[in-house]
């Protein structure tokens, strides 16, 4: 299943496909969105966050400040360079 053709237009995604998306687990996520630390909306039963607001709070992190270094560290390994 593609799970950037579920997302809602805009950018939105549910935790679920957050968690598939990006190296975060879904229990963190909504401990995050409980703690008000990520901005997030209720439709029926499934919380949504904006994918945005989602990589601002990854990229303010101490490990996510640090992730474009590392993707790049890991691919250059993959690749043998």
């Amino acid at each position: 299943m593609n799970t950037k053709a579920n997302t809602l237009s805009g950018g939105w995604f549910d935790l679920t496909q957050c968690a598939r998306e990006y190296p975060i687990s879904r229990r963190k996520l909504q401990q995050l969105v409980y703690q008000q630390r990520l901005k997030a909306y209720r439709l029926d039963r499934k919380i949504f966050v904006k994918r945005e607001d989602l990589e601002r709070l990854l990229m303010a992190s101490p490990v996510g400040g640090d992730l474009d270094r590392i993707v790049a560290e890991t691919a250059n390994e993959l690749l043998g360079k």
